[in-house]
């Protein structure tokens, strides 16, 4: 995982409302843990709800003396079928407020801030109830 990877999966997994609302998740080492995946879609031996976040941008910028990247990176959250859009649209408000105008330390980088969007639906195509929250930050090479 890269040092912006880390700090959005650091983020989410030390949230204890977050851990609250999602599945556990067995890992090959024996640990549990919230359901919480780097990567466009959760395993398919994880339980749901369940979030997963990929980067899905970067646009690097120069000035004299300095430069860095506007990134994107989209965080998803998917229930089972039967399960409640009231659990999503609660996750999807989670993710929000843990990043949106706030200060989330990435290593090897200065962070200028955190931009996200309202939860929005957006199903699996498998027809899994899904909510997703887009993000950009912007950060300056050290």
């Amino acid at each position: 995982m890269n040092d912006l990877a880390q700090a959005v999966h650091d983020t989410l997994a030390g949230d204890d409302t977050l851990a609250d609302m999602l599945a556990t998740y067995e890992h090959e080492t024996g640990t549990a843990a919230p359901a919480i995946f780097d990567g466009l879609i959760p395993p398919d031996d994880a339980l749901l709800p369940a979030v997963s976040f990929s980067l899905s941008g970067a646009t690097r910028w120069d000035t004299i003396g300095q430069g860095g990247y506007t990134t994107s990176v989209d965080v998803r959250a998917y229930a089972n079928k039967t399960g409640s859009r009231n659990t999503l649209r609660a996750i999807g408000e989670r993710i929000y407020e843990l990043f949106h105008g706030q200060r989330i330390e990435v290593e090897n980088h200065e962070e200028w801030g955190w931009y996200a969007d309202a939860p929005i639906a957006a199903d699996d195509p498998d027809g899994y109830p899904g909510v997703l929250v887009g993000m950009r930050v912007n950060l300056l090479r050290k």
